[in-house]
């Protein structure tokens, strides 16, 4: 069945407005003479869109059951004989592409494509916890007819496009953006991951290593944190408790089975491989045909599974436990405190139209005088008031919802905890007793009406990931703004929710480093501390009946709402000398006007004082000295763990060709160093290349994370140092052919152009800001490619990284603690020759006297074809490494992996 499309593509826009299927918002809001049977038919078969938004959209169902989004900006159809004539023009390969004008076409425009599929973590086995989580990774992995590994992601960054994808509890989704030309083989390796996926053991390992970061990582996030203690204290068996992360404890169980690629096999095909249960978006600048026919021929491949969708609806009340319903005390490194108030309530999905929690946030966190934000503010007790709703499906699902309002608590607030919270249940308890107001509705629905009328054209991943989610949750009329307006005022569901704000049923959580001696129970998965008491009973009854507080009121309706935008005429400001002809800003005014100073029949003589307002600033750079420097620095936060490093390689004032080189070196350094860490037989490296540019020059920049209890940072030095002796090989092994294949990617990527008028002035602003005022960089970085070698590559990595002579500096930001420790490896080495202590900055300085060549380095790599798993080889080495799979160092421009032992000699 093929869903009406909502916008018509006629020859011109203007028998747009002929077609019944095209609905204005505004129209859908004035409402018209249609009875109640035929409004609810047209919620299925037209879709509203802004009056500003010059998209088009067509929203199609497959054969299969599959739902699917078209969006363009490309309004124009071929004629109907010529669309038959050119229907048969597909290549060979699929590709699908018109016409050899058509591929020029779009060959530098993104495509966007968003793939919703109706499987989350709360699938997850109570004995596999993240399954769902190493799923969505391995679905990039392989396929039968795309065996090599992660060949998806390869293809995309290959030509020059980006690949993305997140679990959440009822739901996972892939996007990806890639140019026009090359979308058919993306879905194509996409589809056929689903359809027929390999799921080899060594990927499955593979990617519970990466899960496994990025459980680490989040470890260290205040936001994941909470969260994953909220959904510790849901109820014991609740699918919500799991820990939808996953590592390799939570899936130590389903590694060991020899099953486990059977069982991730057939978990795809009864769980993702559903497309009756999928959605599909696709942004692209190609017509509505091209775009059709692609999806059909290749989304058709999945054959309709006739399974029924998880039902989560009956997982309801997961916070109705005892655990739940207490004060608890969390202790958080950061110099900060919040107060974190939860109430759990019903799903609010039915209430979609109107939007209850909408109302209660809105009056709790206005800034008008008599809010509860601005009452807490005035004395001082708090910064702000959060929310926490929609954000996750932790907080909102279609089982259970929870409206967690957060204050951030001044040191005055925590002193006055206990009237803080007293104030929150005094503002409850205004809203139960003046009910909803129908006026502060409208000036919500109103806000967000404008809002959506005039908004600007976001970036297409998020966009295109907004829509996918939408077509699950709203009819196809309110596809595109359902989950922002507020479409119906009822005051009977907006009461059912205030009332269900109860201080009986609520979690109390204050979060500080202040908390610590309290605390004596930890979260086990990311050993979060944390105490729990019992909220005292006559709190409960004070909250449940509270004191008027005469300071708390209603905000007044905002006067600043505008209801009229229609253009104002206005005057243009002229003089003797200058002439406007469009309004400009006042800061014309700064000019001065010229004094005549003589005026003659042959010429007049003007005085001009030039008065800039822009202060003239002399700006000293300090070129780095040739050697290798080391700086460390103590952490702000004295109990922080994590070690922060980075290393710097000044290349110093360059031009377009050298700072299109050192983006592809920073490209392949990047995904080798990543591989090279690994080997290590931990987790806990997080690592960023990336290029600094400090007032015109340039430093290849790498940031390193890890946690200073499991190494010493000089340690990791002497570790990155051996990488950049092992890389050299492969950069001095890397080939004419396979270099070019690397510059083909780059250039792609070049090549595209901006996708809305906000990319083309952050890119024209940058410039701006970094004084280079080359406003065509990316035309400039393209010729600039083809002028580049392999061996422009290798000699400056033999200048800048491998010389004796190369400008090196490392900051280390750590504890104290780490920094009195220093390796004595290093030392050994008589690589740092003194060390100073600053009482005054409180910083120990670390700086080596002479440029110590990196050749000097012990070298304590040998290859070898097969990874020795013994600790001592009875020959005086002893491994560092153990690992289940080999050690190997990847080459990006190559894909081939070089078999590397490390050794360290201790002799």
């Amino acid at each position: 069945m093929v869903i009406k499309s909502s916008l018509p593509l006629p020859h011109n826009k203007e028998t747009v407005t002929e077609r019944e299927e095209h609905v204005l918002i505004t129209e859908y809001l004035i409402g018209t003479n249609k009875t109640i049977n035929e409004t609810k038919e047209d919620e299925h078969s037209i879709i509203a869109v802004s009056p500003n938004d010059h998209r088009w959209y067509r929203l199609i169902e497959l054969r299969n059951g599959l739902r699917c989004m078209l969006v363009t900006n490309n309004s124009y159809e071929d004629e109907e004989d010529e669309d038959d004539e050119r229907s048969n023009q597909y290549d060979t390969d699929d590709k699908l592409l018109s016409s050899d004008a058509d591929e020029a076409f779009f060959k530098y425009h993104m495509a966007t494509v968003a793939l919703y599929i109706p499987a989350g973590s709360l699938l997850d086995p109570s004995n596999s916890q993240g399954l769902a989580h190493l799923t969505e990774h391995l679905l990039f992995s392989s396929s039968s007819k795309y065996p090599e590994i992660n060949c998806l992601d390869t293809f995309v960054s290959y030509h020059g496009g980006t690949i993305h994808a997140y679990t959440e509890l009822e739901f996972t989704v892939i996007l990806i953006e890639i140019s026009s030309n090359r979308v058919v083989e993306t879905l194509d390796i996409l589809i056929h991951s689903f359809i027929d996926p390999l799921m080899s053991p060594e990927a499955i390992y593979d990617q519970i290593q990466i899960i496994d970061d990025e459980s680490t990582i989040a470890q260290f996030d205040d936001y994941y944190r909470t969260s994953r203690l909220l959904a510790y204290l849901a109820k014991e068996n609740h699918p919500i408790r799991n820990f939808s992360w996953g590592n390799k404890k939570s899936l130590k169980d389903f590694v060991a089975n020899d099953n486990s690629s059977t069982i991730l096999k057939q978990f795809v095909k009864d769980r993702y491989c559903v497309p009756e249960g999928m959605n599909l978006v696709m942004i692209s600048n190609e017509s509505f045909r091209i775009m059709q026919q692609r999806i059909e021929r290749l989304f058709c491949l999945m054959k309709r599974s006739f399974k029924t969708l998880p039902d989560y609806i009956g997982l309801k009340e997961p916070w109705n436990t005892d655990n739940f319903k207490k004060f608890h005390l969390v202790y958080l490194s950061e110099d900060i405190h919040q107060l974190r108030i939860s109430f759990p309530l019903p799903s609010i999905d039915e209430y979609w139209k109107i939007k209850p929690e909408d109302y209660i946030r809105f009056i709790f966190a206005h800034d008008a005088p008599g809010s509860l934000n601005s009452y807490l503010k005035n004395k001082l007790w708090t910064t702000n008031v959060d929310f926490d709703i929609g954000d996750s499906q932790l907080y909102h699902n279609s089982s259970s919802s929870l409206f967690t309002m957060i204050l951030h608590l001044t040191r005055q607030g925590l002193k006055n905890l206990h009237s803080i919270i007293d104030s929150v249940f005094e503002a409850i308890n205004l809203l139960k007793r003046l009910g909803p107001l129908k006026r502060v509705y409208d000036d919500i629905q109103l806000a967000d009406l404008h809002a959506f009328l005039f908004q600007e054209k976001s970036d297409t991943i998020t966009y295109a990931d907004t829509i996918a989610r939408n077509l699950r949750k709203y009819p196809s009329l309110f596809v595109l703004f359902g989950h922002n307006l507020h479409l119906q005022f009822e005051p009977v569901s907006i009461f059912k929710t205030i009332n269900a704000l109860d201080p009986r049923t609520c979690n109390i959580m204050l979060i500080s480093r202040l908390c610590l001696p309290y605390c004596d129970q930890i979260e086990p998965w990311f050993n979060i501390q944390y105490g729990q008491f019992d909220i005292p009973n006559y709190w409960i009854s004070y909250w449940l009946n509270p004191n008027i507080n005469p300071a708390l009121t209603i905000p007044d309706s905002s006067q600043y709402l505008a209801v009229d935008f229609s253009i104002k005429p206005f005057d243009i400001p002229s003089n003797e000398v200058t002439m406007s002809f469009f309004k400009v800003c006042d800061f014309i005014s700064f000019i001065q006007i010229p004094i005549i100073l003589l005026e003659e029949d042959f010429g007049t003589l003007w005085y001009f004082r030039n008065q800039e307002t822009l202060p003239k600033g002399f700006l000293r750079a300090i070129q780095l000295p040739a050697q290798q420097s080391i700086v460390k620095i103590e952490s702000c936060q004295s109990n922080d763990c994590a070690t922060h490093m980075s290393i710097f390689f000044e290349h110093g004032i360059t031009s377009i060709r050298d700072y299109i080189l050192l983006e592809i070196i920073a490209e392949i350094i990047q995904e080798s160093l990543e591989d090279y860490l690994q080997t290590a037989g931990s987790n806990h490296f997080t690592c960023n290349v990336t290029l600094r540019d400090t007032y015109g020059i340039i430093s290849l920049q790498i940031e390193l994370m890890f946690s200073s209890e499991i190494y010493n940072s000089m340690d990791v030095v002497d570790y990155v140092s051996k990488f950049f002796v092992h890389f050299k090989d492969l950069i001095m092994e890397t080939t004419t052919v396979e270099f070019e294949r690397l510059v083909n990617m780059f250039r792609n990527a070049k090549q595209n152009i901006d996708n809305s008028l906000q990319a083309c002035v952050d890119r024209y602003w940058t410039e701006i800001i970094l004084n280079s005022f080359i406003f065509d960089r990316n035309n400039q970085e393209r010729n600039a490619l083809d002028s580049l070698t392999v061996t422009d590559m290798q000699e400056w990595y033999n200048e800048h990284i491998f010389a004796s002579t190369r400008r090196q500096l490392i900051i280390i930001v750590c504890s104290n603690d780490e920094i009195k420790r220093t390796s004595s490896g290093i030392i050994s080495n008589n690589r740092i020759s003194h060390v100073s202590y600053d009482n005054q900055r409180n910083q120990y300085s670390i700086r080596s006297s002479v440029g110590v060549p990196i050749e000097r380095l012990p070298r304590l790599v040998r290859r070898q074809d097969l990874l020795d798993e013994d600790d001592d080889d009875g020959d005086g080495h002893i491994s560092l490494l153990q690992s289940k799979s080999d050690s190997k160092l990847r080459c990006l421009t190559t894909k081939r992996k070089h078999n590397i032992d490390l050794y360290y000699d201790h002799q």
